[in-house]
């Protein structure tokens, strides 16, 4: 881990478009001297987010509104790092989503994610409590999520 840590850092330092998703939003979060921990309670499933109106204003989150439902499927987190910004909460985990700076996002909940992806995970690593239901009833709404961050995020990298 060592070295994710130092190329965290460096990406940060030289400024670069930097995001972390789930594993990645801890690692960063680490890199930049927060604290990671064991979560109030293990997340796997839709949950309901609140996005901060600094992430209404943020270029990763713009066009998500306040609520979005999103994929989650951690039980660790972390603390928002000292120069770090809310960009999304949740009710049982708070921190979801951040900016480091200009360049740097994390957020806990899978926006990469597909129905098919949730699918072949519940069937590799068993249901978590879920059932195929809820994939095909929330799927639309993570989904278009998802599909607006990643838009957002090339546009960024592009410099748009």
């Amino acid at each position: 881990m060592r070295d994710e840590n130092a190329f965290l850092e460096k990406m940060i330092a030289s400024k670069k478009p930097v995001l972390g998703i789930c594993l990645g939003a801890q690692l960063l979060a680490k890199a930049c001297g927060a604290a990671v921990k064991k979560a109030p309670r293990k997340e796997m499933g839709f949950f309901d987010l609140e996005v901060t109106a600094a992430g209404e204003r943020d270029p990763l989150m713009k066009g998500l509104g306040r609520k979005i439902r999103m994929f989650e499927w951690h039980e660790d987190t972390f603390d928002l790092p000292e120069n770090g910004m809310f960009l999304a909460r949740g009710e049982g985990c708070e921190s979801q989503a951040f900016r480091i700076g200009k360049c740097a996002w994390g957020t806990q909940f899978h926006f990469e994610v597909t129905p098919e992806i949730v699918a072949s995970w519940l069937d590799e690593y068993g249901s978590a409590g879920m059932n195929r239901e809820e994939i095909t009833r929330f799927g639309g709404d993570f989904v278009k999520n998802g599909r607006v961050m990643a838009a957002n995020f090339a546009a960024i990298v592009k410099g748009k």
